[in-house]
């Protein structure tokens, strides 16, 4: 089992396409570039086929806060698009 499940685009780069998956890679890259990218993270291609499998994928603490303002950020875009529309 991974000891690792979600890493920052700045932890990342192109050859940890199996790790990361082709975008996650692709970004990690383009940031370590020194390209205006966005900050963000990826979770693995590990954690999504346990995810997919139905397994529990534990999250240490700093992989929670994460992925918990992951969460929080869809919230607020969707709140926002809402908000746009009715406007």
């Amino acid at each position: 089992m991974p000891d690792k499940y979600v890493y920052l685009f700045s932890e990342g780069n192109a050859q940890m396409k199996n790790l990361l998956g082709g975008k996650g890679a692709n970004l990690a890259e383009i940031t370590g570039l020194g390209l205006p990218v966005p900050p963000g993270f990826t979770i693995t291609t590990d954690a999504c086929t346990q995810a997919v499998a139905g397994e529990t994928i534990p999250h240490p603490p700093q992989e929670k806060s994460l992925l918990l303002r992951a969460r929080l950020f869809v919230v607020v875009n969707h709140a926002a698009q809402t908000l746009d529309r009715l406007t």
